[in-house]
């Protein structure tokens, strides 16, 4: 987490490890707090998302408790985003173990650029309480210098 780059590039990386459990609102709340604002500031004319399912709760491998509606959410606020940048934006998909979870998260996902509301049965929100709130201050804390958060 300490690293956030070097050179020209110091300011630049956000590394936010999460810890086991967290979920939805954590991971709103650093949407919210982090990324849409540096989002904002940096300005970017293009934006390339990683999209790994393994932070779904159903997906064993990462420990993390997001919901298909947290996964749509979240991926939502970057499509909005990106009608600054032109419509500029691509999700490459890198991971998800539990093929339910990521046919429906893609499935809705697919469906919100396009418009379409898609049905999601995995809803359960595990994570309300924001468990990663010192994860996410800490970043804010090292990322002061560079962005206004």
């Amino acid at each position: 987490m300490e690293y956030i780059g070097k050179g020209e590039g110091e300011g630049f990386t956000i590394n936010m490890p999460l810890q086991s459990g967290c979920g939805d609102s954590t991971f709103d709340v650093a949407l919210i707090e982090v990324v849409m604002p540096v989002l904002t500031q940096f300005k970017p004319d293009a934006m390339l998302v990683s999209w790994g399912m393994d932070t779904h709760y159903r997906d064993t491998l990462a420990s993390l408790t997001l919901s298909s509606t947290g996964h749509v959410r979240q991926a939502e606020e970057l499509i909005r985003f990106s009608k600054r940048c032109g419509g500029r934006i691509t999700f490459m998909l890198e991971g998800g173990y539990d093929v339910p979870a990521l046919s429906e998260v893609v499935a809705g996902v697919v469906g919100k650029a396009n418009g379409v509301d898609v049905p999601l049965d995995f809803t359960d929100i595990i994570d309300n309480s924001c468990l990663g709130r010192g994860t996410i201050a800490r970043c804010k804390q090292l990322l002061a210098d560079y962005w206004d958060l």
